[in-house]
């Protein structure tokens, strides 16, 4: 749009403006942003933790298999429910928002 204004003066006047602007925006952004960026850490740190648990239980460690949080289930008998569990937490997504919900 202001490659489109005639005027000089009023160009580097909307020039100003829009810095202005951004710089004003950019706090809020970053306000907005932030504790999304934590809780996604969170997220993926303990999506991690449990697929590292759930690698070491296919490596056969015997630790590892009581450590493993299936809901309702408790503590996966064969190979077949560790694989399933695996797929599962792979599949999760690690942002809190909604994954069709577009920036």
């Amino acid at each position: 749009m202001i490659s489109y204004i005639d005027n000089p003066i009023f160009r580097t006047d909307m020039v100003s403006l829009a810095l202005i602007m951004m710089l004003g925006i950019s706090p809020i952004l970053f306000l907005y942003t932030y504790p999304i960026l934590i809780l996604r850490n969170r997220i993926r740190d303990e999506k991690q933790k449990e697929l590292n648990v759930v690698f070491h239980s296919l490596q056969g460690n015997d630790d590892s298999i009581k450590a493993i949080n299936i809901q309702g289930r408790g503590v996966p008998s064969n190979t077949t429910d560790l694989l399933t569990h695996r797929m599962f937490l792979e599949s999760r997504w690690e942002w809190p928002i909604a994954s069709h919900a577009s920036f």
